[in-house]
């Protein structure tokens, strides 16, 4: 398993970063050839607009989801889970070391 980490480096909402960070984790993995995956996230709003189980009401949440509906695309096959934050460890320990910086 590999670890990507970005920065966002403007004000935005959590289910902007959400969305943000899902787009650039499946701009990473289509760069470099991966075609089936699984998802981890924790954000259940971003996991069932993207599944289209809820529809997107703002239309930025919209634009997002469809630029990542885009991006699935081009690959095969991609499961999406729902975690909870408690046991996203590994996002909650990234989160905390940007935040001290």
């Amino acid at each position: 398993m590999k670890i990507f980490s970005f920065r966002i480096i403007w004000i935005c909402t959590n289910n902007d970063v959400e969305y943000e960070a899902l787009h650039l984790g499946l701009s990473k993995e289509n760069s470099i050839g991966i075609k089936c995956l699984v998802f981890h996230g924790d954000s259940k709003l971003v996991i069932k607009q993207v599944k289209n189980q809820i529809s997107a009401k703002h239309h930025y949440l919209k634009t997002y989801r469809n630029r990542v509906w885009y991006l699935l695309e081009s690959f095969l096959a991609i499961n999406f889970t729902s975690i909870t934050r408690r046991y996203n460890q590994i996002a909650n320990a990234l989160v905390e070391k940007v935040a001290n910086y």
